[in-house]
């Protein structure tokens, strides 16, 4: 009587994790390469240029992977992924700082990030990048945690959706 009443609860506690496995599957496949549909449009319409960075910053045994810099006609967007190596931290997008070749920091407008099972997904907002700059530096002061990362904007030197 006993095994019976096992076997019964077997089905739905397999039915309820695989609900659960495939919704898990779904809200983690990757986000869209410029994280908002408008953003793509902007770049579309030749309206934003993309600077493809692809760097990683680590932290600690953390990594902040820079993916993309879109800048448009009055802001600027860094799309990154952050990837902690113990679950459960979490990362501030205005821990980042940027700074030109010129010396100049760029304002931070605000940020986001949609969580993962790996970490998370990042779309951070600066004042735009002005045209003239031919390298920007990332620096980060997150608590005790400190780095810094220097991209180069040469066109020639990055692959740019807008050539």
């Amino acid at each position: 009587m006993e095994e019976r009443k096992i076997k019964v609860l077997k089905n739905p506690i397999t039915i309820v994790c695989l609900i659960i496995i495939t919704i898990e599957i779904f809200t983690n496949l990757p986000e869209s390469k410029y994280y908002y549909k408008e953003l793509k449009e902007l770049v579309n319409q030749k309206k934003a240029q993309v600077i493809e960075v692809n760097k990683d910053m680590k932290i600690d045994n953390d990594t902040i992977s820079i993916k993309r810099i879109i800048n448009t006609d009055d802001k600027a967007y860094i799309i990154s992924t952050y990837k902690p190596s113990e679950l459960g931290w979490t990362f501030s997008t205005s821990a980042i700082e940027i700074y030109d070749d010129k010396g100049r920091q760029y304002k931070y407008r605000g940020g986001e990030d949609k969580g993962k099972i790996w970490g998370q997904d990042q779309l951070t907002e600066f004042d735009r990048i002005d045209k003239e700059t031919k390298a920007i530096t990332l620096k980060l002061d997150w608590y005790d945690r400190k780095a810094e990362m220097t991209i180069s904007l040469d066109k020639e030197k990055n692959i740019n959706e807008n050539k």
